[in-house]
């Protein structure tokens, strides 16, 4: 799989950058990171239609030209308004070939928060809590963990899911992600 490749590629060479673009820093650090990310594109501004809906994004499309039917690789950010910072990000995974997503409990989820982020929030996550479990309509797994630094949810993932999400949240945002039904 030419995403894996990539991740391990990047963690080799050393490119990933440190974790400076997290939940509560201002959205002018995460941009500006996001410049200097060898796998996260520079993040644009995104068009909302929904209040829900993600303030910055950037699209990889691994393999091909975007709608060819190739894995991608979106980041988004939430951002609160009022303060300018970050409220969640999320790494979502797609393949519209319907090949099963990326699993964010093995080794190729770990590479990739790792070499988004870096060890620490990895470690975070995986020492997480498992605080709530739930699904979006009847079968897209969700799955909600506190850590001691972040919260976390992940979505999808399972062995006939085309696309999977992991989203890293300030403390606040993620008391508002358990509040969800």
């Amino acid at each position: 799989m030419v995403f894996k490749s990539i991740i391990t590629l990047t963690l080799w060479l050393g490119m990933s950058v440190p974790a400076l673009a997290l939940p509560s820093q201002s959205i002018s650090t995460v941009l500006a990171w996001s410049k200097k990310h060898a796998l996260v594109a520079p993040l644009q501004k995104a068009r909302k239609l929904e209040p829900d809906e993600p303030d910055y994004e950037s699209v990889i499309q691994i393999g091909g030209a975007i709608y060819n039917s190739n894995e991608r690789l979106i980041f988004s950010v939430v951002v609160n308004p009022r303060s300018q910072k970050v409220e969640s990000e999320t790494i979502y995974y797609a393949n519209p070939q319907g090949i099963p997503s990326l699993d964010f409990y093995t080794g190729a989820g770990f590479r990739l928060i790792e070499a988004i982020y870096d060890r620490s929030v990895m470690n975070d996550f995986v020492k997480a809590q498992l605080v709530k479990t739930r699904k979006l309509g009847n079968t897209i797994p969700i799955r909600l963990y506190r850590g001691k630094q972040f919260g976390y949810q992940v979505m999808g993932g399972g062995s006939s899911d085309s696309t999977s999400n992991f989203t890293i949240a300030s403390p606040a945002q993620f008391e508002k992600l358990l509040t969800v039904r």
